[in-house]
């Protein structure tokens, strides 16, 4: 009531009289760090004092500048309660003054926008009609595809539990989009793999930074996608994406088939201490060592110290456990120097193997040393 908006017009115009308080604390207390900055500067004060004085100083600037952005928040939360949308109100000129307009709230919420904004006045255009349906469509254009629901709530004065406008989809408890933007942005993207394995038919799948380029409706693509990774159309595999009926081991010609064969038993034989995998670098090498390692045929381990990758033949991960279990059976410990040593390898392998180990369960990390898991042995 009236009483209700008298109370929060007051609240409003202490808490502008707070922001300008603070603000002019601020503006004093910047003048005197640079006051005392010029007298440090001048050698009226000794380096000691001037560096306690001037960090004593920043953290009042620094408790004020938060009070500022407090007191500007909380009037701006006032401000929006003061205005509801359908409310009137007069535009005026402060010089000359002048009345311009007569004006009716549209988005009591509203967020400051570029000149022209054509999606923003399709938007305030569909709110002024309350067309659910349009508004919808229009706050969904204004975010590439995707808009808030609590938005869609707000601008068509409806309630939170009211039903989606006709042709509306929810994405998430928050996220709202046209079903036929929906479906368009899945066959946007299915034909998008499509075109990609037909050019990289041996890649385990695309980059997932490929997908936002399929169209203008790039705020959908990240649920256009994991809608069809629900529907099981696609596959999403260590930051890769690709159609899940896509096999790229049924398109190897022979020639690679054998490549790959070679480059495997080159990694087997190498055990613990395996070719550093940029030796091999024929065209299709890269691919067919990253489609073993997504079969699980090889093993990617990261050696941080080096900053580099090292990869393993799979066998070798269970052949190194059991000759670890061999040497140091449980609860004998060992150190990652005598690891080193009955595996026969050096540091740049062996460090990332027995991470490797310590993840999957196989070895115990107590300390500097370690030992094998009472299961695992």
């Amino acid at each position: 009531g009236k009483e209700r908006a008298d109370a929060l017009r007051k609240e409003f115009h202490a808490s502008r009289k707070e922001v300008m308080v603070d603000k002019g604390a601020l503006r004093l207390a910047q003048s005197q760090l640079d006051h005392l900055k010029a007298r440090a500067e001048s050698g009226a004060l000794s380096q000691s004092a001037a560096r306690d004085e001037i960090e004593a100083h920043n953290k009042a600037m620094a408790m004020l500048k938060a009070r500022v952005n407090a007191a500007e928040e909380k009037s701006r939360r006032l401000e929006h309660k003061l205005y509801v949308a359908g409310q009137a109100a007069v535009l005026r000129q402060l010089s000359p003054a002048a009345t311009l307009a007569g004006a009716v709230i549209l988005d009591p919420q509203a967020t400051a926008v570029g000149a022209g904004d054509r999606r923003r006045l399709a938007v305030m255009q569909a709110a002024q009609q309350q067309d659910g349906t349009a508004l919808a469509a229009a706050l969904c254009a204004q975010g590439r595809g995707v808009a808030l629901w609590s938005d869609l709530v707000r601008l068509a004065r409806c309630d939170a539990t009211a039903a989606l406008p006709t042709g509306v989809v929810r994405l998430s408890p928050e996220h709202i989009a046209l079903a036929d933007d929906l479906a368009t942005v899945q066959t946007a993207v299915v034909a998008a793999l499509q075109r990609f394995h037909a050019d990289y038919p041996i890649k385990q799948g695309a980059a997932l930074s490929m997908l936002q380029r399929v169209t203008p409706l790039r705020g959908l693509v990240p649920f256009a996608q994991t809608e069809l990774v629900r529907g099981g159309e696609v596959v999403l595999r260590d930051g890769l994406v690709s159609l899940a009926r896509h096999d790229p081991f049924a398109v190897l010609a022979p020639q690679q088939l054998a490549r790959l064969t070679e480059i495997e038993e080159r990694m087997r034989a190498g055990g613990t201490s395996p070719p550093d995998v940029r030796q091999f670098d024929a065209p299709d090498d890269a691919d067919l060592i990253a489609l073993m390692v997504a079969q699980g045929r090889l093993v990617s381990l990261a050696n941080i110290a080096l900053k580099q990758q090292v990869v393993f033949h799979a066998a070798t991960i269970g052949q190194a456990q059991r000759s670890l279990a061999a040497n140091f059976p449980p609860p004998t410990a060992f150190t990652t120097s005598a690891a080193r040593t009955a595996l026969g390898t050096t540091r740049k392998f062996i460090v990332p193997l027995l991470e490797h180990l310590d993840a999957l369960g196989m070895t115990l990390r107590i300390g500097d040393t370690r030992q094998i898991a009472p299961q695992a042995h």
